[in-house]
């Protein structure tokens, strides 16, 4: 973001934007009207730069988690700038759809399952077809089995039992 050295207008106010404030704003030397207010910002506000001549507390407003110039709010020289505990609404609604897509899974297998079945159990046709079908698969497949254990043992690749 530094390197917008030419931005004059930064507005991303109630963007539900986290995190600290990247220290290369004070990079935007042009910027005349910045609004980072209503996000989830935290930590101190950079200072310096361009961010100085904007000490308009408003722009900052709604961010819990901020401190240092110009808030009033002084920051904790000790601790390291950490995420405020706001009421997060995206882990409910995260939560719901983690729901609904689970119960949408487990209907759609019920479903699916009880498809194939019931025309297995109600159409005696299909279910011969079927059985024969699988009956056939298993012969394919067993015959391709034993000749390639014939090759190998001819090669040498299997011991001899």
């Amino acid at each position: 973001m530094g390197q917008l050295r030419w931005l004059e207008v930064l507005d991303l106010s109630v963007n539900n934007l986290s995190g600290v404030i990247p220290p290369t704003m004070t990079n935007l030397t042009s910027l005349n009207h910045l609004n980072l207010s209503y996000n989830n910002f935290y930590g101190e506000i950079p200072y310096g730069g361009q961010l100085q001549a904007l000490p308009d507390p408003s722009i900052y407003s709604g961010n819990q988690g901020l401190c240092g110039f110009p808030l009033d709010k002084k920051c904790e020289i000790t601790t390291p700038a950490q995420p405020p505990s706001l009421p997060n609404n995206e882990d409910d609604d995260n939560n719901l759809e983690t729901i609904w897509f689970y119960l949408s899974m487990s209907l759609g297998f019920i479903f699916g399952f009880w498809a194939i079945s019931g025309a297995l159990i109600l159409k005696k046709w299909w279910r011969y077809a079927y059985f024969r079908f699988i009956d056939h698969i298993y012969d394919k497949i067993y015959v391709i089995v034993a000749v390639n254990v014939k090759k190998m043992k001819r090669k040498g690749g299997l011991a001899s039992e």
